[in-house]
């Protein structure tokens, strides 16, 4: 994830270098975590104005909300997802 254009989005940047940008929405997209399988991307994004957990394919399509996580998300920028089996 990274904020270089002026919003939070969430990047797959491969081995030989190539970046691709998998999110788009306004709102701040971030925390990313791969599926164990690796079928999808679980993500946090504030998009709605409230906090919610996402998922999409991994290159990006996709992608809906799961769980509302409420209007405040503290520090959200130094926390951490894990998706279990």
């Amino acid at each position: 994830m990274s904020n270089h254009s002026g919003n939070w989005d969430i990047y797959m940047v491969t081995t030989a270098g190539s970046v691709r940008q998998l999110t788009s929405a306004n709102g701040a997209n971030g925390l990313p975590t791969w599926a164990p399988d690796g079928s999808g991307i679980a993500f946090v994004s504030n998009r709605g104005g409230s906090w919610a957990l996402f998922v999409m394919r991994p290159d990006g399509s996709d992608e809906r909300k799961i769980l509302d996580l409420g209007p405040r998300a503290p520090s959200w920028q130094d926390q951490r997802i894990s998706w279990a089996p």
